[in-house]
């Protein structure tokens, strides 16, 4: 009888060993190639080009800047360079506000434009002139595993697929080195920072 017990003892444990193992297998591997939810937004053409999306003037705003040009040119307040304005695409926004973290396929867009100063009516300033170029950073660890993410750059207004920057260009360094949270500024970005 004590042997029968002892063998349906290690017996259950055995099993329940096997469950615990494999489900923590299953959930390191979940962990180490994705960010959750995939949202599937990016769509790329048989070159593996990414898409420029439709709809972004109805994406959800992150943030503003003024002279964050890439360069080392120091800021003169007289020709301020350009106006920065960053996006995210809504369903990752969602995603964003009820988990604190980005899902894969979450698209930020980048604009920048041209500054006027604003001659009329009478006002200080600079406005918003004309578009200058477009940035995409997917964040995708499926898509991109070795880096999680990668950046397309649209040059002026132009709506033509964009190929990704080279793996390990200035964009990924600094977005590693620099970014508040998964590579990217969300110390710049006060809708979603606070």
């Amino acid at each position: 009888m004590a042997i029968r017990k002892g063998i349906l003892g290690a017996a259950a444990f055995a099993i329940i060993g096997g469950v615990l193992i494999a489900q923590f297998s299953q959930g390191q591997q979940r962990g180490a190639s994705s960010r959750g939810a995939h949202l599937g937004v990016a769509q790329y053409d048989d070159q593996g080009r990414l898409l420029f999306p439709e709809g972004t003037d109805r994406w959800i705003t992150l943030g503003a800047g003024l002279g964050g040009e890439y360069n080392d040119v120091p800021f003169d307040a007289e020709h301020p360079g350009n106006l920065s304005h960053a996006q995210i695409e809504p369903s990752a926004y969602d995603y964003f506000l009820q988990t604190g973290q980005y899902a894969d396929s979450t698209l930020l867009l980048l604009s920048f434009y041209e500054t006027l100063e604003k001659p009329e009516p009478a006002l200080q300033g600079f406005v918003q002139g004309a578009l200058a170029t477009r940035e995409i950073h997917v964040l995708d660890s499926q898509r991109f595993p070795e880096e999680r993410r990668a950046f397309f750059v649209y040059p002026g207004g132009t709506l033509e697929p964009a190929a990704a920057l080279p793996v390990g260009s200035a964009c990924f360094e600094c977005h590693i080195e620099h970014g508040d949270l998964d590579g990217t500024f969300l110390q710049f970005y006060p809708t979603i920072r606070d």
